[in-house]
């Protein structure tokens, strides 16, 4: 289990009424977890916070993400891409709402990834998992 932190803004500082609202409105959300190294971390966030537009730009959606409370030890960057293994020591949780998994990743090859990619340096290990929602039984009756 986890428990994160969650930025109650966006990258414009503009205040997210319902921080979780896109969670009911979008079809699937994306969840990445970013490895960050503590001596990263307050630039990681700077740049997250000033490069996010695109993601939002992109999906249409307010992304909202936090610190995982609690440190992360012992997990380790892959030490054959840096010459060494690092300790990840915190770890920045988003949550993204997408039309369809295939939306989320079209991003990666946008215009908007161009900035949004500025995070990549801070970052030291990377996974995003995808949740569909499903209609329940009573959604079903009421469309149907």
């Amino acid at each position: 289990m986890y428990h994160a932190q969650i930025a109650t803004s966006t990258s414009n500082d503009t205040v997210v009424s319902d921080a979780t609202s896109f969670i009911n409105e979008s079809p699937v959300v994306a969840i990445g977890r970013h490895g960050v190294e503590g001596a990263k971390k307050t630039i990681f966030e700077e740049t997250w916070r000033a490069e996010s537009g695109g993601l939002t730009s992109f999906s249409g959606r307010s992304p909202v993400g936090g610190w995982r409370v609690g440190r992360v030890y012992g997990v380790k960057k892959d030490a054959a891409a840096n010459g060494a293994g690092q300790d990840i020591s915190d770890e920045w949780l988003l949550f993204s709402g997408w039309d369809a998994v295939e939306r989320h990743s079209a991003f990666a090859a946008s215009e908007e990834f161009k900035e949004y990619s500025k995070i990549r340096p801070h970052v030291a290990t990377f996974e995003v998992r995808h949740a569909r929602k499903v209609a329940s039984s009573a959604e079903e009756e009421i469309s149907g």
